[in-house]
Formats: C-alpha cells, sequence, structure tokens
C-alpha cells in the first residue's frame, strides 16, 4: 500500500520532473541468495498484461503477476 502524504509526495517529484501522467513505479523483486528477496522501486511508462497496477491516491504501482501475492 501507499499512503496518502506518500502518493502527494511522490506525484510532486512526477510534476517537478515533468512525467507522463501515465508513468507508473514498477515494485521488482529478485531472488538474493542466502540473504532472500532483493527489491527495487523504478519509474515505468510502460505496462504489460503481465502486470498488476494498483491506484494509491492517484499513484500507480505496477508488480508482475508472478510476484503479486494476491
Amino acid at each position: 500500500t501507499l499512503s496518502e502524504k506518500a502518493a502527494k509526495e511522490i506525484r510532486k517529484i512526477m510534476d517537478d520532473q515533468g512525467m507522463a501522467a501515465e508513468t507508473v513505479i514498477r515494485v521488482g523483486v529478485q531472488g538474493g541468495g542466502c540473504s532472500g528477496f532483493s527489491y527495487s522501486l523504478n519509474w515505468d511508462a510502460e505496462i504489460s498484461d503481465r502486470d498488476r497496477v494498483v491506484d494509491f491516491h492517484g499513484v500507480k504501482l505496477a508488480v508482475d503477476k508472478k510476484f503479486d501475492p494476491y
């Protein structure tokens, strides 16, 4: 989930950097061997049918359905 305050800050960053409205935050998960999973957050302008996209207070998060716990 993403809090309303966090979403507001993310939208401000997106506006300040002139990002397109359809830009999403991509949440990535990778196996990390002995240390467990590694997670990443990146900007992404493209989504695919493999993604689950969820909107939190106007900010979209995308994660590959392969890693979606729901």
